[in-house]
């Protein structure tokens, strides 16, 4: 049995995805192997990177730079660049960091938000704390149920820690060891400027951007950034903040991926606005150039300021979709969905191996490759160690991959919406919509080739979709959980038993937008032989388990 889930739905998701795959894979391959012990040889991406969330770089040596990877954990570099090294690889929770943060007093000291960005409250996350430069970590309590993917140390107080989360504002005084909750916002960015003045972006209500503190982050005001009459603001998705002696610059993203520019030079009493002026996808990064003091806003493109935000135009660059920026030596280091790359003055980079792969398959033209699929994308990886992987450029982040057996030339790869196509072994590939849009799913659907007519796919969101003609088309056949609030987060066909199709459902807080109760539900359908009906049926009238569609199990996880 093969099973493909995507990843960015919540731990309940992902541990009930993995699990089935693993559970049921490994156990075939342990058995025919007389239970033999299973080793692991690398297989790649090694030259491309994920998504890269924050960058952060040394105060006193800026070719030293840190940066979180989703998923990828955290990585550091100290030639510019020209290679990483990965950091808290021993400890499991190291893949799920969204922030960094350097102590400008003592540099050594380096800290950082645990959580995926992509990810809603759940699971409890707090703050690592290393004081030798990312050798060792002490991983401090915990203290908010949402990723921490914001982080300040006090310039002028090395004691004194600011985190912000989905929840609020969490303040410490003692390097981390003890928190309290000092603010309720949703908290994307925070940046002090000078002593004791702090201002936390905040991503509400369309005119409340942004708060301050000039207590250290005791007590806090929020700030009112008046909207146009002709453009009334929307609520923000994502908030972006630098702060210099009293001048405030804000990017703030808006449903549609827009970013409207404000400026204060009063410290947040009055205020300049620029709309629209960049299209970016949460998280952004609004950087100023302390050198000429031009404004970079890092978006789905690359942005440029050189008149203190009244106009905007993009800079050039190999790759797009970012997400952070630092200055490192003489250039620009940008991060982003597919990776990184030197803007301004364009310098080698290297990739650090942070894919953050969510689905693989064997490729049936070459018993020496794989298929990879991830936030980055599409990748054929060699069974060869060290041999570079292939990008398939025309693919973008997905979260499933699927072969047909044999020597089929059948690759597909689900996305969000959209299923990836190759009838040619992956030469080429076709996008085709197979999942309306405005159907509840998962970041990336699941998806099943039947393993023995390749023709033959199904994928889901809330409902179960087949295609009879290599994805070409899509058909609904129905929903297969009965409660609205659940989604398919996995499937699964036995390739001995083709008359049975698993489904493995949840709610999932991120599309439910809400707290979902940490339970998943497994769901086993039953053939339908007739002339008219599809290889696999499950009902559209099943509100009560039936012997078309049985409840399997349900846990909480």
């Amino acid at each position: 049995m093969k099973i493909n889930a995507g990843p960015q739905a919540g731990r309940h998701w992902r541990r009930i995805g993995v699990s089935i795959g693993l559970a049921v894979g490994l156990s075939i391959a342990l058995s025919s192997a007389g239970y033999a012990q299973v080793s692991w040889t690398a297989a790649g991406p090694y030259s491309s990177s994920g998504r890269i969330i924050s960058l952060a770089a040394h105060p006193q040596d800026s070719s030293i730079v840190y940066l979180a990877a989703s998923g990828g954990g955290i990585w550091k570099t100290q030639n510019g660049g020209a290679s990483w090294a990965s950091l808290m690889e021993s400890d499991e929770s190291s893949l799920e960091y969204c922030s960094i943060a350097i102590d400008s007093y003592s540099p050594e000291v380096v800290y950082a938000g645990s959580g995926n960005y992509y990810s809603k409250a759940g699971s409890a996350q707090g703050v690592a704390r290393s004081s030798n430069g990312g050798q060792t970590w002490t991983f401090l309590p915990r203290f908010t149920s949402s990723p921490i993917c914001s982080l300040a140390v006090d310039p002028a107080n090395s004691a004194r820690l600011l985190a912000g989360s989905a929840e609020g504002v969490f303040l410490s005084t003692d390097s981390g060891s003890s928190w309290k909750k000092v603010f309720d916002a949703v908290v994307t960015a925070l940046v002090f400027d000078g002593p004791n003045v702090v201002y936390a972006g905040t991503a509400s209500t369309g005119e409340k951007l942004v708060a301050r503190s000039s207590d250290g982050g005791l007590s806090w005001a929020q700030l009112t950034i008046p909207g146009s009459l002709n453009f009334p603001p929307a609520p923000a998705t994502g908030v972006s903040i630098a702060a210099f002696a009293g001048t405030l610059y804000l990017a703030a993203s808006r449903p549609g991926d827009t970013v409207d520019f404000y400026r204060s030079a009063d410290s947040g009493n009055s205020w300049f606005s620029a709309l629209e002026v960049s299209l970016a996808e949460p998280p952004l990064k609004l950087i100023s150039n302390p050198l000429d003091g031009k404004l970079y806003i890092a978006g789905k493109k690359l942005s440029v300021s050189a008149d203190e935000g009244v106009t905007w135009t993009p800079v050039s660059t190999a790759l797009g979709g970012f997400h952070s920026a630092v200055f490192s030596s003489d250039s620009l280091l940008v991060g982003g969905d597919q990776g990184l790359e030197f803007a301004l003055v364009p310098r080698l980079v290297t990739q650090p191996p942070t894919a953050d792969l969510q689905g693989v398959s064997f490729d049936s033209a070459s018993s020496l490759k794989l298929w990879g699929a991830g936030n980055a994308g599409l990748f054929r990886l060699w069974l060869v160690p060290g041999t570079p992987e292939t990008r398939v450029s025309t693919v973008g982040a997905v979260g499933a991959v699927s072969v047909g057996s044999g020597t089929s030339p059948v690759v597909a790869a689900a996305g969000n919406v959209q299923v990836f196509r190759s009838l040619d072994s992956g030469a080429t590939f076709t996008a085709v919509t197979a999942i309306p849009v405005t159907e509840p799913q998962a970041t990336f659907s699941p998806l099943v080739i039947d393993p023995v007519s390749a023709s033959s796919m199904f994928v889901a969101g809330t409902n179960l979709y087949h295609s009879t003609n290599s994805g070409s088309t899509w058909t609904l056949v129905s929903q297969i959980d009965p409660d609205p609030s659940h989604i398919v987060i996995a499937l699964a066909m036995a390739p001995a038993s083709r008359t049975t199709l698993y489904a493995a459902t949840a709610c999932l807080d991120e599309i439910a937008a809400a707290s979902c109760p940490e339970a998943s539900f497994i769901w086993r359908s039953a053939k339908s032989r007739t002339k008219t009906s599809p290889a696999f049926l499950i009902r559209p009238t099943f509100s009560t388990p039936s012997t078309d569609l049985t409840l399997l199990r349900s846990r909480r996880l």
